[in-house]
């Protein structure tokens, strides 16, 4: 395993949301009333959401599923809720409010290979180890 760097996730809030006419972070029991754009049940991001909702004491209400990170911050954009994404993955032109989350919510971004790397692979690795990768923030909770 080669530890790359680290990820924040964020609230994604269409535009139209009282939550969304301030910057400030936002907890994750202040989303509990809202529709929720989840992910399929085999998609990475879907257990990390159910666990921290669950943690703030509520079960997400699943108005749509996608299995894109993109498609649900442009389903976010059109009103239908809101969603729980890596910052890093929000597309930069689709019209949503990015909140930062209250208490920080991160996780690490590793390479894995159940054997030795292949010499492409190797390669490859190389060119991710070169980025400027976003260091764990600051008091964030850690999540896997």
């Amino acid at each position: 395993m080669v530890a790359l760097g680290w990820e924040e996730f964020v609230a994604v809030l269409p535009l139209s949301d009282p939550l969304a006419k301030n910057k400030r972070a936002r907890a994750l029991d202040e989303l509990a009333e809202r529709d929720w754009v989840l992910f399929g049940p085999n998609h990475g991001l879907s257990e990390v959401i159910l666990e921290v909702c669950a943690e703030a004491g509520y079960a997400p209400r699943r108005i749509v599923e996608t299995g894109q990170v993109a498609a649900a911050c442009r389903l976010v954009a059109a009103g239908l809720g809101v969603t729980l994404v890596p910052r890093n993955v929000v597309p930069t032109e689709v019209n949503v409010a990015v909140r930062s989350l209250k208490p920080r919510l991160a996780r690490q971004i590793v390479a894995f290979a159940r054997q030795d790397w292949l010499r492409l692979a190797a390669a490859f690795l190389d060119v991710l180890q070169a980025q400027a990768w976003q260091r764990r923030p600051a008091s964030a909770r850690v999540i896997s």
